[in-house]
């Protein structure tokens, strides 16, 4: 995992691939999961992170069409994480032997 905050207090995307190797969304979604492994995450990383990665992918975008490209990917994101965490609820955990 890449660690997208080195000596900072918030995101700074400068190890991505010159040529994009995945979909806008699924590569923010990457970066969105690697962002929540350092404890000092906070949501708003999230839309600091999206902002630095249009502006490397689609500078063409007006700040309204960006904004409204945040929103529907962070519900994306979000629907995704609550089905992910729904489908582990689903398994039964092992019974402790302690």
């Amino acid at each position: 995992m890449r660690d997208h905050y080195g000596p900072f207090s918030h995101p700074v995307l400068v190890d991505l691939p010159v040529q994009p190797t995945l979909s806008f969304f699924d590569e923010m979604s990457l970066i969105a999961d690697e962002l929540r492994t350092n404890p000092d995450h906070i949501p708003a990383d999230d839309k600091c992170a999206f902002r630095q990665l249009q502006r490397i992918r689609r500078p063409d975008l007006r700040p309204d069409e960006w904004q409204d490209l945040f929103e529907t990917w962070r519900d994306q994101y979000r629907a995704r994480k609550d089905e992910s965490d729904r489908a582990v609820d689903r398994f039964p955990r092992a019974p402790s032997l302690s």
